[in-house]
């Protein structure tokens, strides 16, 4: 169960509804939440983030920094279970300081992009989050507010990251919650498993306590459509999968589940890697 939550916005103006909310979720939860707030650097426009950068003196981006702490608590009751603090500097140093940040939780959240004032940086603070916490991530969509996970999807294809996505959603759900267990077979998966119904994680999880259920299927359209679909078909809390199954470098040259799911995340997201 989640005991523990952080976050990461670079606008106390466009995020201030989206922490008040996480806020209100991690009382409910009975959790601690740790709010980073980035400021950076004045730039030409956040469009041609990280070129385009103006310089400012440290002792006046440290004031802005301050500054959008405070706005930043601004309709936050005075919760000992909320803290807030922050980093400052060039738009493409900021992603430095998250890699070197201390802290472990249980979850880290991420909101909607129109949160966001510059948008590479939440791509990047997504990847490199992604990359280096250890920690799983959870991408909530426009609207989509954090909540306890009774049921889930869980996509599977036999992996290292499928397999530490599954003992995260473990760790993070209701005791008893419901898991479908999803394989986008395209035409691939004619198999014993598949003809029995069977899926090689549901006995792990099944003998934890959990509701499990394997589905095959090629419904039209790219995995990460598929897995979107089902999802909000099936009114899942969550659609969890292993990230980055190929190479950074080939997502970003040959396009991924991953990727095309951080663009267009349309159900909550929980990435584990």
């Amino acid at each position: 169960m989640i005991k523990s939550l952080s976050t990461v916005v670079d606008s106390p103006n466009e995020a201030q509804t989206y922490v008040r909310d996480l806020a209100a979720s991690a009382r409910r939860m009975k959790a601690d939440l740790l709010v980073t707030m980035l400021t950076a650097a004045p730039m030409f426009s956040p469009s041609i983030a990280p070129f385009g950068g103006l310089y400012v003196p440290e002792a006046e981006l440290r004031a802005d920094a301050r500054e959008d702490i405070l706005l930043l608590r601004t309709g936050l009751t005075d919760d000992p279970h909320v803290k807030i603090g922050g980093y400052y500097g060039d738009v493409g140093w900021l992603v430095h300081e998250l890699r070197n940040s201390e802290g472990v939780v249980d979850l880290i959240v991420i909101g909607p992009a129109s949160g966001w004032e510059v948008g590479w940086l939440r791509r990047r603070a997504i990847e490199t989050l992604l990359m280096a916490s250890g920690t799983p991530l959870l991408l909530l969509p426009e609207g989509q507010k954090l909540r306890k996970i009774a049921r889930a999807t869980l996509a599977w294809k036999p992996s290292g990251e499928a397999v530490r996505a599954a003992r995260d959603l473990m760790l993070l759900a209701e005791p008893g919650a419901h898991f479908d267990i999803v394989t986008v077979t395209r035409g691939e998966m004619a198999g014993a498993d598949r003809r029995e119904g069977r899926c090689a994680i549901a006995d792990y999880l099944a003998a934890r306590g959990f509701e499990t259920e394997c589905h095959f299927i090629d419904i039209g359209g790219t995995t990460a459509e598929q897995l979107q679909r089902f999802a909000l078909s099936h009114k899942s809390d969550v659609l969890a999968i292993g990230a980055y199954g190929h190479s950074r470098i080939v997502e970003i040259l040959l396009g991924g589940v991953t990727r095309m799911l951080i663009d267009d995340a349309r159900v909550p997201l929980m990435m584990s890697r």
